[in-house]
């Protein structure tokens, strides 16, 4: 069993992405909260760490977008005429 397979169940069966998604989103989380504890430790023995704020600016938005995606994809396989009206009829009297 891969690792992490029930935290991908559980992500599929929460947001309808299929498994390759949801094990995308799954290592996305992973390599998030990875690079943010990089991002706490100081480059050098004697620098301070840079503060969550900075880190998280830096890489939130890229990780953001990639999280955009996928959900994108599970909007365009449940409404494949879009967010228009476009399926709807409205009959007059």
């Amino acid at each position: 069993m891969e690792e992490g397979q029930k935290e991908i169940e559980g992500i599929m069966q929460r947001t309808g992405l299929t498994e390759e998604e949801a094990r995308a989103r799954y290592h996305l989380r992973k390599a998030f909260d990875a690079l943010v504890e990089v991002g706490r430790t100081p480059v050098a023995p004697d620098e301070d760490p840079f503060d969550d704020f900075y880190v998280l600016t830096d890489i939130a938005p890229h990780f953001e977008a990639l999280q955009n995606f996928l959900a994108r994809r599970v909007l365009e396989r449940e409404r494949p005429e879009g967010w228009g009206r476009g399926g709807i009829v409205i009959e007059e009297d």
